[in-house]
């Protein structure tokens, strides 16, 4: 995802003067996939050190804490990229292929 994203990529989730839609990639097929690879992560993590609770307690709140970050740029993507953005919110995922 942060190779597709190239010089756009930034770890506080900004669009910069001359930022573009990113839709190659793993864009293709979900608009956050470096959210998705931190909920995998934070699920399967804990499961390595065989902590099922651990798992589902740490999967939910990191989806929790991503799903708030998700609706907050959004709007920024909105704001920054207008229509265009919209029109890819339509044909893509959230952050899980074929579920959300």
């Amino acid at each position: 995802a942060k190779i597709s994203l190239g010089q756009a990529y930034s770890p506080r989730g900004e669009s910069g003067a001359n930022s573009q839609l990113i839709q190659s990639g793993p864009y293709r097929l979900v608009r956050h996939p470096l959210y998705s690879a931190a909920c995998l992560w934070a699920f399967f993590w804990p499961l390595l050190v065989n902590s099922l609770i651990g798992a589902l307690l740490t999967g939910i709140l990191v989806v929790y804490a991503v799903s708030n970050r998700i609706e907050s740029e959004e709007q920024s993507l909105i704001a920054a990229f207008g229509d265009a953005y919209r029109e890819y919110r339509k044909t893509t995922w959230r952050l899980i292929p074929y579920i959300y």
